[in-house]
């Protein structure tokens, strides 16, 4: 099964980021001048030259920050930690995230089940939004991917 979120940066809470951070060790002083940015920033929307007058603003981290990728990649992470400590052991399982992209694999239905509905509820938990375009089951006699339901 493949699992994607939808709008992660978007939806990536600078406070999470900020709890992160700390967790892993960065001063305090250097997490509080980023969730600041993040927090305060202000974006102009453009189309051909044109730029609208109004600022779009709001909290987010911006997709083109270098420490964007690593924040979602730690919080996937944590998420993929928080998930496996919920679920039944299965020694068939397996699974890799990468960024906002998780995908696992399981000769037992049951053990796919659990992991969508743990990762289901890791998400709504961060306020991240699973996208529901993106998950696919891929059956083990090798049928086509289907989108799940």
């Amino acid at each position: 099964m493949t699992l994607d979120f939808s709008k992660a940066f978007d939806c990536l809470d600078p406070l999470v980021a900020h709890e992160v951070l700390i967790h892993l060790g960065w001063t305090c002083d250097l997490v509080d001048v980023l969730v600041t940015v993040w927090n305060d920033q202000q974006r102009w929307v453009s189309f051909q030259s044109h730029i609208h007058p109004l600022t779009v603003s709001g909290p987010s981290m911006p997709q083109g920050d270098p420490l964007g990728p690593v924040i979602m990649t730690i919080s996937a992470w944590l998420g993929w930690c928080q998930v496996e400590r919920s679920c039944r052991p299965d020694p068939h399982f397996m699974s890799r995230v990468y960024v906002d992209d998780r995908s696992f694999a399981s000769s037992r239905a049951w053990s796919i089940h659990d992991r969508f509905h743990a990762w289901s509820a890791w998400s709504t938990s961060v306020g991240l939004l699973e996208s529901n375009a993106k998950p696919r089951r891929l059956a083990l006699e090798g049928a086509p991917a289907a989108p799940v339901p």
